[in-house]
Parts: C-alpha cells; structure tokens; sequence
C-alpha cells in the first residue's frame, strides 16, 4: 500500500512538471482597457482581451499557452492570480500589437 502512494504521489508530481514545462513565458508589455499584450521570449507579441482576473500589471511574469488562439487560462507569477483570456492573435511584431490595442 505505501508503496503505491509513493509510486501515485510521483507520478502525479511527473505529470505537474511535464505540465509547467510546456507552459509558455512573458512578460506583459501593455493593458488598456479590456486589452493585454503580452511579450513572449521571442520578442513577439500576443494580444489577448482579459474576461477574469484584476491583479496584473505591466511588467509581470505570466506563463501559460500564448500561442493558441481562443479562451485560455494563464498565470501571473508576480501576483499569483491566475487571468483568463481570450487570445486574438499571436506571433504579432509592435506595430501589429500596438494597433490591436488601438481597435
């Protein structure tokens, strides 16, 4: 029996690790309104509209899918909260986020 909760406890620990692995990182460059875009390690943007969360700001660490389009759910590891978007475009240069905010 405990040898099956230590082989269950490191297995789910696995799974969490493999997880926060494939978790993209950014830093979010700017937020007006309802609108968020983040800088990726790339150098490229993602432009998201915020539906939850009020704990952010410009310059925190989010990690999460920033590379797919539709509802997702990212973390903010400077505030600890988690934010749920909806991403609109990604791979975008500056001037492409900047007018994403401007619509």
């Amino acid at each position: 029996m405990k040898k099956s909760i230590i082989a269950l406890a490191a297995a789910v620990l696995t799974l969490g690790c493999s997880i926060a692995a494939q978790a993209e990182q950014g830093v979010i460059a700017l937020v007006a309104g309802n609108k968020m875009v983040v800088e990726d390690s790339l150098g490229d943007y993602t432009c998201a509209e915020i539906y939850s969360g009020w704990s952010y700001d410009e310059g925190d660490l989010i990690y999460g899918d920033l590379h797919s389009y539709g509802m997702q759910d990212w973390y903010d590891d400077t505030s600890g909260e988690e934010i749920t978007v909806y991403v609109d475009d990604y791979w975008q240069n500056a001037e492409q986020a900047m007018n994403y905010l401007r619509r």
